[in-house]
């Protein structure tokens, strides 16, 4: 596998490019990451560098050609600007949309309602503004149109059909979408091949609830805008999922594994920055009390701020 360029390298290489605006750069940047091929395990240890305020902090994925023209390193944006023409990682401004979905097709979690209200705080810290489903009517191209985001705040089961699959990725690859989820977010769609590109893998198994652990954040991830600032190693109480098959989806372009169960090695929140969409995903996320821990807070603060590009705006 080949050695990759650090988070924080990759940044300022991406972020001077877009700079420049000179081929010979782009060229020799994307001979380097090897046409964006990366396993967070292969990553060598970081150089020091660091982004200039402001800047965004781009992850280790293949930037994808824009379908728009775009080039991923365009000027942040300006409020009313089209994400697609600005650049499928290009920095973004302004206020956004995100889509909070719970709908649940197999076991429903108690901590669901919990959850969005601090998904509701978030936005109101944020100033972004959070519509709530629990059924499909918005899962259309017209529907999905409205939103940058969409959040799926422990799903569970089949819960697309074929039309709706569809359009959902369809908004992912050429409207540059960007997802997140939750715990159970991966006990959802498990036969829908897309969503396992989107999410890595249909978890299969975990431990009893409430069971005492620690996520280790991998060295080279720790500017990573849901995992800085916060303990490392982080102490939990959690239903840890387990992910069998991690070992052949993290090494897919873009994966990027943050953290890992320090017991046992089990990656437990992990991103992914490919085909012009971004994805980020936690498995924290069993009990209510979860989703009242300021922490955690901050964690999907990170997670989701980057999905959308706008991680440069975080303090």
């Amino acid at each position: 596998m080949k050695a990759t360029l650090t988070y924080l390298s990759r940044t300022m290489l991406a972020l001077t490019t877009a700079a420049c605006g000179e081929p010979q750069l782009a060229t020799a940047l994307n001979a380097r990451l090897g046409n964006g091929g990366t396993s967070n395990t292969d990553v060598p240890p970081g150089t020091g560098e660091s982004p200039q305020p402001g800047q965004l902090q781009l992850g280790t994925g293949e930037t994808a050609p824009d379908p728009a023209g775009g080039n991923g390193g365009s000027p942040a944006m300006t409020d009313g600007e089209d994400p697609v023409s600005a650049g499928p990682y290009a920095p973004r401004s302004g206020s956004f949309r995100m889509l909070v979905y719970s709908r649940t097709a197999g076991f429903r979690h108690d901590s669901i309602a919990q959850g969005k209200v601090m998904l509701q705080e978030i936005a109101a810290e944020q100033g972004f503004e959070v519509t709530e489903a629990e059924t499909n009517e918005l899962i259309t191209a017209e529907g999905l149109a409205e939103f940058e985001i969409v959040f799926f705040m422990n799903s569970t089961g089949d819960i697309f059909n074929e039309a709706e699959e569809s359009a959902f990725q369809d908004w992912m690859e050429t409207k540059n979408g960007a997802f997140a989820g939750t715990h159970s977010a991966t006990d959802t769609e498990q036969g829908w091949a897309f969503y396992k590109e989107v999410t890595g893998q249909y978890y299969n198994g975990h431990v009893n609830a409430n069971t005492p652990g620690a996520i280790q954040f991998e060295a080279n991830m720790l500017q990573f805008p849901a995992v800085a600032r916060i303990p490392n190693p982080w102490q939990r109480n959690e239903e840890w999922y387990i992910f069998s098959s991690s070992l052949e989806w993290a090494a897919k372009p873009g994966f990027m594994i943050l953290g890992r169960k320090q017991a046992d090695n089990q990656p437990i929140v992990w991103a992914r920055e490919y085909g012009n969409w971004r994805s980020f995903y936690t498995a924290i996320g069993h009990d209510s009390a979860v989703f009242r821990d300021p922490v955690v807070k901050q964690h999907l603060t990170g997670g989701i701020l980057w999905a959308v590009r706008r991680d440069h705006l975080l303090p």
